[in-house]
């Protein structure tokens, strides 16, 4: 799928049958993302944690006191919101997460314009 010469393709769905913490997944891949979604991390302190912040469209999503290597999975299960962000890929998500899960190659489709704001090359 294209937004402005970003392709997010669903490369192919992953047997988890021996992963016991997953029961689906599937594989992505970005090219040329729009880089709106993007990760700031400030200087580790004496405990080895540091202030990260994830950024859309230049306003902090969330942000967090993490370990010294924080991954964006963490800052959203950890973080909380700075401000109320009006994003329309935003709002698609926010629909797909509350309907029925029909399927991992279902809902990773629908969230392909979310996939297409990551910093990928």
């Amino acid at each position: 799928m294209f937004w402005n010469n970003t392709l997010v393709n669903l490369i192919k769905e992953i047997d988890t049958s021996d992963a016991w913490w997953c029961s689906s997944a599937v594989m992505f891949s970005v090219r040329n993302g729009r880089n709106t979604i993007y990760e700031i991390d400030g200087p580790d302190n004496d405990d080895y944690e540091h202030s990260s912040q994830m950024i859309i469209n230049g306003k902090a999503l969330v942000q967090s006191v993490l370990p010294v290597c924080p991954t964006c999975m963490g800052m959203l299960a950890t973080g909380y919101g700075t401000e109320n962000i009006d994003c329309p890929e935003l709002k698609a998500a926010r629909e797909c997460m509350n309907s029925e899960f029909t399927g991992i190659l279902d809902t990773a489709d629908k969230i392909k314009p979310l996939l297409g704001l990551l910093s990928v090359c």
